[in-house]
This record gives C-alpha cells, sequence and structure tokens, in this order.
C-alpha cells in the first residue's frame, strides 16, 4: 500500500511541478512581451502583437468559461454525494458502537 501512496505522491508532485513550470515559462514571456519599447517598434510588428493577444485573450476567455463550468459541475457532484457519505459515516458509526457495547456471552465463546 506505501508504494502506491508513494507512486500517487509522486505523480502528484510531477503533475503541480509540470503546471508550475509552464505557469512561470507563460508569466515571464508576458512580461518580457510588455517589457519591450513600444515606441521605437515597426507599425507591422505591433499589429501582430496586438492580433496575437487578442487571440490569446478570446482562448483564456473561452476555457475560463470551460474552467469555471467543470468547477461547478465538481461541486455539485460532491454536493450530491454528501447524503451518501453521512449514511456510510452514520452506518459505520453504528458498527462501531456495536463493537464496543455489545457482548452476548453465548456467541463469544463460539470464537
Amino acid at each position: 500500500m506505501n508504494a502506491a501512496n508513494d507512486f500517487v505522491r509522486q505523480f502528484l508532485k510531477l503533475i503541480t511541478d509540470l503546471f508550475a513550470t509552464i505557469w512561470n515559462f507563460a508569466i515571464t514571456q508576458i512580461s518580457i512581451l510588455f517589457s519591450h519599447s513600444w515606441g521605437s517598434l515597426p507599425y507591422w510588428k505591433i499589429f501582430i502583437v496586438l492580433v496575437v493577444v487578442i487571440v490569446v485573450v478570446l482562448y483564456l476567455w473561452k476555457y475560463a468559461l470551460v474552467f469555471i463550468t467543470k468547477l461547478i459541475e465538481l461541486v455539485v457532484s460532491f454536493i450530491y454525494m454528501l447524503p451518501f457519505v453521512f449514511v456510510l459515516g452514520a452506518l459505520v458509526f453504528v458498527v462501531n458502537w456495536f463493537i464496543r457495547h455489545v457482548h452476548l456471552p453465548v456467541l463469544d465463546r463460539l470464537g
């Protein structure tokens, strides 16, 4: 069980490290883009940058809406699952109470 647990932890660390690396790369490139001297650039370069920025903003908007929709679906799924988890917890509580408090000497002798 520890090997599986270690594998899951390493996999999640790999995914989060990959996400952080990609995020840092993108933020660095955006910072470099806006640090250019815009006044000295030719108009055609400014036009290309504006087109790319508009496309990026549209894609970010599209995927932000998808992300929000999926996040709402996830929250709703957890809300629907909550009563079942409560019933399961109550059932386990009853079993634990039964193990601690119910003593039947006749059945205890059976093994």
